[in-house]
Formats: C-alpha cells, sequence, structure tokens
C-alpha cells in the first residue's frame, strides 16, 4: 500500500470504532458485533503500525521534508482530535462492568489508542524537527575545507560498493 492509504485507512477504521461506541449501547452488543468490533481494533492497529513502519523508512530513506510535512501534518491532526475522543470512550468504558468478550475488545481498544498515541507522537516530534529552519551556511567554513581540499589535505568522500551476497 502506499503512503496515501494506509492513514486514511486508519482514520477510518478509528473514526468508525469512536462512532460506534460513541451512538450505541456497545456493553449490550452481541457477541459477534463484539468480535467483528476487535477485528476492526485489531485493523485499525496493523494500519497504524504500517503507517509508523513506511515513515521511519521514508525518513531514513532521505524523503523531502516539504514532502513529509505536506503530507503528514494534516494526519497528525486528524489523528490527535480521533484519539482525544477515542480515548475518552475507552477510558469511559474500562469502568463498567463488562462480560468476557467485551473485556478483549476494552483490551484491543486500549492497545489500539496505545498504538494511535505512539504514532502521533513520533509524527509530532518528527514534524517538529522537519519544520526547524536549516541552519545558515558558514562559507568561511566551505572556503576553508575547499582550500585544503585544493592543496590535497582532504579527498571527497566516496560511496562504498554494496557487499554482494556469498553463495
Amino acid at each position: 500500500m502506499s503512503t496515501t492509504v494506509y492513514p486514511v485507512l486508519a482514520d477510518g477504521l478509528i473514526d468508525t470504532i469512536t462512532r460506534v461506541m460513541r451512538d450505541g449501547r456497545v456493553e449490550e452488543s452481541s457477541v459477534e458485533a463484539v468480535g467483528e468490533a476487535i477485528a476492526l481494533c485489531q485493523q485499525a492497529r496493523r494500519a497504524i503500525k504500517a503507517v509508523r513502519e513506511e515513515q521511519e523508512r521514508t525518513l531514513a530513506d532521505g524523503r523531502q521534508v516539504k514532502e513529509f510535512v505536506a503530507q503528514m501534518d494534516p494526519l497528525t491532526g486528524v489523528l490527535g482530535r480521533g484519539l482525544v475522543v477515542l480515548s475518552g470512550l475507552v477510558d469511559g468504558l474500562g469502568h463498567r462492568d463488562l462480560s468476557p468478550p467485551m473485556m478483549e475488545f476494552l483490551s484491543e481498544a486500549k492497545a489500539l489508542v496505545r498504538e494511535a498515541d505512539a504514532l502521533q507522537r513520533f509524527l509530532v516530534e518528527a514534524l517538529a524537527k522537519a519544520k526547524v529552519p536549516p541552519r545558515p551556511i558558514d562559507w568561511n567554513r566551505a572556503k576553508d575545507a575547499e582550500a585544503a581540499y585544493t592543496r590535497g589535505e582532504t579527498t571527497p568522500f566516496q560511496k562504498r560498493p554494496k557487499a554482494e551476497p556469498k553463495e
């Protein structure tokens, strides 16, 4: 899946879970409905985990800052708002007398909140770093380095070829 699909999927699943919890008395749901809600929580967690892994990978590969901010800033806001609502609903559900299937749902919902919160914190931190303006170029240092290269005191970095797999 692409970078744009995972966030939409995660947001949609979190929104669906939140609406169901807010609009209905989930503790009175059938065992089948609770099973479906558990599956939705698990699917949302997988999507959130995929967003995080994909962003970590692309940032490690040198993703462009403007592109990252343009794509992830809106997601961070949406995720933050959805997380506040879902977290409140999950906390409220934890204070009720629940059946064993509902306890399993509560456990999955809490895990979803933790995973979404970890992604939110990661994105906020990455966005804060991405929005910091670059340091100004020290032209004197650049001239000194160029002069040292001209005198043969330094050599440019050379990429090492990747090791070939051994047979």
